[in-house]
This record gives C-alpha cells, sequence and structure tokens, in this order.
C-alpha cells in the first residue's frame, strides 16, 4: 500500500547539521561563554563541508544562541 511508503527528507544539509550541533551542545551541557570547536573540527565530525557549518552556525548567531569572538594568537 502507498500509505506506508516513507516521504523523502526535505531538510537541507545545513538544516540536520544544525539539529545534530543542537543535540550535541545539549548533550555537552555547553554553557555561556564556553568555546566551541572550531568549524573545521565539526565538519570533519560531521563529514559535511565548513560551508554547511558555517551556514547552520550563522544560523544560531541571528537568533542569539551563540556569539563568535575573535581568537587572538599571541
Amino acid at each position: 500500500m502507498v500509505s506506508s511508503i516513507k516521504p523523502i527528507s526535505s531538510k537541507s544539509m545545513a538544516e540536520q547539521v544544525e539539529q545534530s550541533l543542537r543535540e550535541y551542545f545539549a548533550r555537552e551541557a555547553f554553557k555561556p561563554g564556553d568555546p566551541l570547536p572550531t568549524e573545521l573540527e565539526l565538519a570533519a565530525a560531521l563529514g559535511v563541508s565548513r560551508n554547511v557549518v558555517r551556514e547552520a552556525l550563522s544560523r544560531f548567531k541571528m537568533l542569539g544562541i551563540i556569539e563568535s569572538k575573535r581568537r587572538w594568537a599571541w
């Protein structure tokens, strides 16, 4: 019967990454001010490009969930 066919997920890659990161942040109990892994580290862990991670993180920034600060190398 056709009703038993599951619809194809219409979530974009960035939406999937966003969901994975929300779960990761909750599981690891990040607190305000805690440093996040770099975009490259997240991309490697998730198996996606850095641009996809950057898009997901920019959504968090727009929502005020995270903020970015420049890391200074001395």
